[in-house]
């Protein structure tokens, strides 16, 4: 190794003297590296070395003592008993674990506290006789006062482990802690109620050997095979005694219920005991007992005792017992029934306010002691009666009181809320209870309330409460009785039925009206009673009665004794009359009689002046001469004494006084006698001698629909009579009948099409009666329709239709089908929709049927969707004969691909000319190629030969008849790279070092692609390079020719592509490190600032320029000792800059002060024999008075390391160790490390080299030894 020792840049070697040392390396050997390195130190004494075997004590337990083989144990005073001594004090002190607070913690009571009860501690008893009582030191353990081999290991096999647990969980676990624990105690039931408690148990319990039981206990302590009597071993101790110091722990105690929770705390006290504190806190709510177990962790230490000859058989420990969850109680948790009061207290609304003290125990509680009925219990604070109102909310205490003394016991707050939940009382009335009828209203409270006995509500007034009868007053007819529900409800709602009520409806309440005080004139009345109409003229329209209705209120005239009047036996006319008015209902109830005054009856005829000349009357089949017809007959109004002359009753008679009818009666130019009858209404009447004749001259009438009429349309008649008459309402004549009466329309049905939407035809209809005389309807209202489906002749015969080349049917097709052509209402038979369905209704596919005779149904369709009726038909259909054509017979050529698969004109190519068939089109022929077991032949991925294949070109027509042809084919390669130059530049980063990748030069052209090859395997050759093509100026490219080749080398030349080349990549370079120069050196060089020349992708190094700047802009010349920040920048031709940044260290000039000696002329060991890198040991000496600074500056590879890629190489001062690496898996170090500081006055220190070449390198490879050379740099600094 080349070893270059220099001082701190900028400072001269040695007294002005540059010292080369030359050595070997590092030496490799052909066959083997030691995994470890070795280092060999020359002129070192070897010491004799012994091989140390570190052990795991991973697989020991702290808690199982180790069987080994245990020798005596001589004691010397000088010399430390190796074995642990118990103490010396009687009664030593137990230490024990900490116990986890999580489950130690004690939990806050928050409801209430039980009284904690101390217990006495449970101690169990032990026999004292074998124990000497007057020692005041421990008995030795274990084997130290026995001779060699009296006592032997324990012997712990798996049945005395499990007899030493077994009996450790009955004896303490069971026989101390369970016994001590196990209770029943009381928990109040609401939710956070604790209880707590406490033990206090001994720290150890005893099981003993007697009579010949528990033999374990001997044998587990020794298995000696000297003679040494097993049987003095007969009690086992566990746990902590007096005299028998041991383990104990009790930790983790936790109950098993998730209701109620158990928290401990352990305290270990001095006496051997242990005081547990229980806390026993309801998590949940409840009030039903539970039983519960407490489990914990008992840790127990065993001893082993003799009781005889202790002093030869002294106590052993043998093993420590862990109990891990295990039960150490159980409790019983009996709820404490306790005053609990709702809150809040729902109170029934009551009047007076006073609650029963019943009431409030019994109801206002959720939980009440045993002993709760021997208090009663009240409302505390003034209590008024209209306090317990519905809704009122609010607080109050409730006071529990001595039923004795009436001393308040306890006071209970709570809330309070006041509703109405109780329905009224009462009772049904037991007789009948009669009430009036009337129709005009319901009844009233206090008819209701007759029915009810001992009505009452707990908060509402009487007169507050609501009574409903199930029947409606007005709806009750006199004379009836009921006995059914009425409904009590109170303010609140609260409702009460009480059934089987009794009730009578009565009617003796006589009618009311009151009469008019005028006289009422009685003149014109005919009869000898007057009317009922007659007789209201008497009242003030007031006639009222409970119940029977004013038309019903019977009204009579009387005389003063009660007599009904007789109008034709009053005297004169002239008089005015005194009478009397009773009015009587249906139940025969008379009002009082009621005065009134009335004037006599008339007996004078009217008069009138009638005309000489014959009335004309029009003919007519119905209806009498109207008023207005026969006052015809006068030249003025006749007139009467008293009735006026619009009720003066006219009427036509014959000689006789019959009624003369002219009703039927045909008109014609005759002249008629008879008389007019004139009559008042006191029926006084008079006649006179008149003629009349009876004529027509009156068109006939109607009223046209104001809505249309719908008419089927029909092409072939016009509209009927009783078609017309539909679009006039009541259409008449006076004389002629309905079926005389002609109508002419003035448009006709044949020319009419059907109405569409909300539209109709408009159209005049003329009337004329048999007389002549006509009247004009317009704009009647004709709606045309069209329902009816079209109708057609069938033939009765097979239509056979093999031949057609289409896929459906044809109109002209399915004409065959008929006699003629199809008949419609309206629409044309060229406008009827011929459809041929199979049963299902579907239309026939003729390219899916075999050739056969089949069955379809023929549906007609006309222009407005009519159909009509399926008509069934047969037909031949279907086609059985495959297309034809001539093929050829050399091999076809088709391109090679990796999709698409043939195309129908690369089919064609087998064939000479165009396929035919009998029915489809050639253009519908379906062609594909097929092997010979019907399936597709791709030709997609297969690879490109000269492989001739065989397959089968099959034609296929529409309906599926095919024909196979064999032919031959072969898949090529001929077609080249396909693709588009790009039409704008790609941008490239210029690099001199490189030339495009296959990825850059596809960039430049589009939709590269091949028939066959991939796009990975077409090659592109750039006729430019990229590592010739500088970068380009403003809006320029290269111009470039690209040739793109397949696989089977098939070219094309893609031409003017263009790549715009640009540097915008900046220089680099490396600094070196330390920057370090000397004060008072001449300024450095900027490139010196660099470990390397500068690199960049395009830029010569020569052409890069380095700029070198100083913190706040200083020179050089003018930084002081000490460091400063530089900036280094780097730009390339094109301007692209980089910035290193670092710190530049100036030193003081130490040439005087370092004056050291290193190694000259050392090397490597050269045998093969030594097995890795070996090295010396390097001495440096410093002669100067200073201290000196040694750091390893660099390590630069010089030859013959190709090899070495995962070479580690490190130096280390051997005076303390400090290693420096200087590769580390194979990159050398590049920045300063300290090794290390040597003093003045000629003190020196020693360095050596160490590594390895890494796991793979393979030295069987290796002829001979590897020879590397590194140099690494020195620094030195004085101090």
């Amino acid at each position: 190794m080349h070893i270059l020792k220099e001082r701190e840049r900028g400072t001269e070697f040695l007294k002005a003297k540059k010292i080369r040392m030359i050595a070997t390396s590092v030496l490799l050997f052909q066959h083997t590296l030691l995994p470890s390195a070795v280092f060999a130190i020359e002129n070192e004494t070897i010491a004799s070395t012994e091989i140390m075997e570190e052990q795991s004590e991973s697989h020991l337990s702290e808690e199982t003592p180790e069987d080994v083989i245990e020798e005596p144990t001589v004691q010397e005073s000088t010399v430390q008993e190796p074995t642990v001594q118990e103490s010396t004090v009687q009664e030593p002190t137990v230490q024990e674990e900490a116990p986890e607070e999580s489950i130690l913690s004690e939990q806050p009571a928050t409801v209430e506290e039980t009284q904690v009860v101390e217990e006495e501690p449970v101690v169990s008893e032990e026999p004292t006789t074998d124990i000497p009582t007057e020692a005041t030191v421990l008995p030795p353990l274990d084997e130290n006062s026995l001779v060699v081999n009296y006592l032997a290991r324990l012997n712990l096999t798996t049945e005395n482990v499990t007899q030493l647990t077994n009996h450790g969980r009955s004896s303490y676990l069971e026989g101390v802690l369970q016994n001590a624990i196990n209770r029943t105690i009381n928990l109040a039931n609401a939710a956070n109620s604790t209880a707590s408690f406490s033990v206090t148990v001994p720290t150890h319990s005893l099981v003993e050997r007697v009579n010949g039981n528990n033999g374990w206990i001997s044998s587990i302590v020794t298995d000696s095979d000297a003679g040494m009597p097993d049987e003095f071993y007969t009690q086992m101790y566990y746990g902590n005694h007096s005299t028998h110091g041991n383990t104990y722990t009790l930790s983790n105690i936790s109950s098993s219920n998730a209701a109620i929770s158990v928290a401990a705390t352990v305290t270990i006290n001095n006496n051997f005991t242990a005081t547990i504190n229980f806390t026993v806190t309801r998590v949940q709510a409840g009030n039903e007992a539970v039983t519960l177990d407490i489990r914990g962790n008992v840790g127990l230490g065993t001893t082993g005792v003799a009781t005889l000859y202790p002093n030869i058989a002294t106590p052993r420990k043998v093993m420590n017992l862990s109990y891990s969850n295990e039960t150490i109680g159980r409790l019983t948790i009996n709820p404490t029934i306790t005053y609990v009061i709702k809150n809040p207290v729902t109170i029934e609304a009551q009047r007076p306010a006073r609650v029963p003290s019943d009431t409030i125990r019994d109801t206002w509680f959720d939980s009440v002691p045993t002993y709760a009925r021997n208090y009663y219990y009240y409302v505390a604070g003034t209590i008024n009666n209209n306090m317990w109102y519905p809704g009122r909310t609010g607080s109050m205490t409730v006071n529990v009181a001595d039923s004795s003394n009436s001393i308040v016991y306890e006071r209970i707050s709570t809330n309070y809320v006041v509703v109405d939940t109780t329905p009224p009382e009462g009772t049904a009335v037991e007789d009948f209870v009669t009430i009036q009828a009337n129709r005009h209203r319901d009844f009233t409270q206090e008819e209701l309330r007759l029915l009810v006995n001992g009505l009452k509500d707990n908060w509402s007034e009487l007169e507050n409460i609501t009574l409903t009868f199930e029947k409606k007053l007005y709806n009750l007819s006199p004379s009836t009785s009921y006995q059914d529900w009425v409904k009590l409800t109170d303010e609140s709602g609260n409702e009460r039925s009480l059934l089987n009520t009794k009730l009578r409806i009565t009617d003796t309440i006589a009618p009311t009206g009151t009469v008019k005080s005028e006289t009422i004139d009685l003149s014109g009345v005919t009869t000898a009673i007057p009317s009922r109409t007659d007789l209201l003229a008497f009242l003030n329209n007031d006639l009222d009665d409970n119940w029977t209705l004013p038309e019903n209120i019977k009204i009579e005239l009387v005389d003063s004794n009660g007599s009904v009047i007789n109008l034709q036996n009053l005297e004169s006319e002239d008089n005015i009359y005194t009478g009397y008015i009773r009015l009587e209902d249906a139940q025969g109830n008379q009002s009082n009689l009621q005065e009134v005054k009335f004037q006599g009856r008339d007996a004078e005829g009217p008069t009138g002046n009638v005309t000489t000349s014959p009335v004309d009357f029009q003919a007519r089949r119905s209806e009498e001469l109207t008023r207005e017809e026969l006052l015809s007959f006068f030249t003025d109004d006749p007139l009467d004494n008293v009735t006026p002359t619009d009720e003066i009753d006219l009427s036509l008679r014959n000689n006789v006084g019959d009624i003369v009818s002219i009703v039927n009666v045909a008109p014609s130019t005759t002249v008629y006698d008879a008389k007019v009858r004139l009559q008042d209404q006191a029926n006084n009447k008079t006649e006179y001698s008149v003629n009349y004749r009876v004529v027509d001259t009156q068109a006939p009438t109607g009223t046209v629909r104001n809505h249309w009429t719908v008419f089927e349309a029909n092409r072939h008649r016009d509209f009927t009579q009783e078609e017309l008459r539909q679009l006039i309402d009541n259409l008449a004549d006076n004389w002629s009948e309905l079926e005389n009466i002609q109508l002419k329309n003035h448009r006709h049905l044949y020319d009419l099409s059907p109405n569409s939407g909300g539209t109709y035809h408009q159209l005049d209809l003329t009337a004329s009666d048999e007389s002549g005389n006509e009247h004009i309807f317009d704009n009647t209202m004709a709606r045309v329709v069209d329902t009816t489906a079209p109708t057609a002749s069938f033939k009765d015969e097979v239509i056979d239709f093999s031949t057609l080349t289409s896929n459906t049917f044809s109109r002209t097709d399915l004409l065959q089908f008929f006699n003629g052509a199809p008949d419609d209402n309206w629409s044309l038979p060229e406008n009827i929709t011929i459809e041929l369905v199979d049963s299902e209704g579907n239309e026939f596919e003729l390219d899916d049927l075999e050739y056969k005779e089949y069955i379809g149904f023929i549906c007609l369709e006309d222009e407005q969707g009519n159909q009509s009726a399926l008509q069934e038909v047969k037909f031949f259909a279907g086609d059985n004969e495959g297309p034809t054509g001539n093929v050829v017979t050399q091999p076809v050529d088709f391109q090679a691909r990796r999709k698409d698969e043939l195309t129908k004109d690369e089919l064609l190519q087998f064939f000479t000319e165009d396929p035919l068939d009998n029915t489809t089109p050639t253009d519908q022929i379906d062609l594909s190629l097929c092997n010979d077991n019907g399936d597709i032949v791709s030709i997609v991925n297969v690879a490109p030969s000269t492989t001739v294949y065989d397959a089968n070109v099959r034609l296929e027509d529409i309906r599926g008849n095919y024909t196979d042809y064999s032919v031959n084919y072969r898949v090529i390669d001929t077609q080249a790279p396909t693709g588009i130059v790009r039409n704008h530049w790609t941008v490239f980063e210029a690099n001199r070092h490189r030339d495009f990748t296959q990825e850059e030069l596809r960039e430049l052209i589009s939709d590269l692609a091949d028939n066959w090859s991939e796009l990975e395997n077409i090659q592109l050759i750039n006729h430019r390079h990229l590592y010739d093509l500088s970068p380009n100026g403003f809006n320029a490219y290269h111009p470039m020719n690209i040739t793109a080749t397949d696989e089977a080398g098939n070219e094309y030349i893609f031409n003017n592509a263009m790549p715009r080349i640009e540097d915008t990549t900046a220089p680099d370079g490396t600094l070196k490190d330390p920057l370090v120069f000397t004060k008072g050196q001449t300024a450095p060089a900027p490139r010196e600032f660099l470990d390397g020349d500068p690199t960049d992708n395009w830029s010569l190094s020569p052409d890069i320029q380095v700029e070198v700047a100083y913190e706040n802009n200083v020179q050089f010349t003018d930084l002081a000792v000490g460091d400063h920040g530089v900036t280094i920048t780097l730009t390339d031709e094109a301007g692209n800059a980089r910035t290193l940044n670092s710190q530049v260290t100036i030193l003081e000039d130490t040439s005087e002060y370092i004056d050291v000696t290193i190694p000259t002329n050392v090397s490597f060991a050269e045998s093969k024999e030594s097995n890795g890198i070996v090295s010396p040991t390097y001495q440096i000496q410093n002669n100067a008075e200073r201290a000196v600074q040694v750091s390893v500056s660099s390590v630069v590879s010089q030859s013959a390391t190709e090899k070495l890629t995962e070479i580690d190489l490190g130096v280390k001062n051997n005076l303390n160790d400090n290693q420096v690496m200087l590769i580390s898996s194979g990159k050398n170090l590049n920045n300063r490390r300290e090794l290390g500081t040597i003093e003045g006055h000629s003190t020196s220190f020693s360095f050596s080299l160490f590594g390895t070449v890494g796991e793979n390198f393979d030295f069987e490879s290796l002829d001979d030894p590897l020879n590397p050379i590194y140099s690494m740099r020195l620094n030195f600094s004085a101090q």
